[in-house]
């Protein structure tokens, strides 16, 4: 089920730029599907070598809600599969990187426990092993979290849960 991916290209980076910011650099990827929309996959990269994962439609991504929408194109996996395969690049060329990514709601529904959240908790338990990465979630932000057990920043969690509470106040 989780096999096929869609062929996909880097179409730029960005430096958001100015002293003092968590972000470092934007990766923008692409790719289309079976239905022939265009997906846009952006990995902002943090201090610790933290990559946060985000992706939508490319008719989306200049609506502020632009996570928010299930596309109804029925491609649910193999572009699931598709951003991990990115995600497996970015690790090829980082042997250090920590992953992440938040379930977003969808329209009505609250922040805790997102349908897409349990999907994709349940993809990644089933395919990235336990023995590169430390899982940790949390249900109330709907966020997971696949640290590398191979980085050696010490007190890792921590750091990363001050960084996040920065750039998004979770409280």
């Amino acid at each position: 089920m989780f096999s096929s991916s869609y062929p996909f290209y880097k179409i730029n980076h960005t430096k958001p730029g100015g002293a003092g910011t968590d972000k470092l650099i934007q990766h923008n990827y692409a790719f289309t599907g079976k239905s022939k929309k265009r997906y846009i996959v952006v990995v902002e990269e943090y201090n610790y070598f933290v990559f946060i994962v985000k992706f939508c439609l490319q008719e989306r991504k200049c609506y502020s809600d632009k996570y928010n929408h299930l596309s109804g194109l029925n491609e649910c996996s193999r572009v699931l599969t598709t951003v991990g395969q990115i995600m497996k690049e970015i690790y090829s060329k980082n042997p250090y990187a920590s992953f992440g990514f938040i379930g977003s709601d969808l329209p009505g529904e609250g922040k805790e426990n997102t349908k897409r959240f349990r999907l994709y908790a349940k993809v990644v338990e089933q395919v990235i092993s336990p023995v590169n990465f430390e899982h940790k979630t949390s249900v109330k932000h709907s966020a997971y979290l696949l640290i590398n057990r191979d980085n050696n920043e010490p007190d890792l969690m921590n750091k990363m849960q001050a960084m996040f509470d920065r750039i998004y106040i979770i409280s």
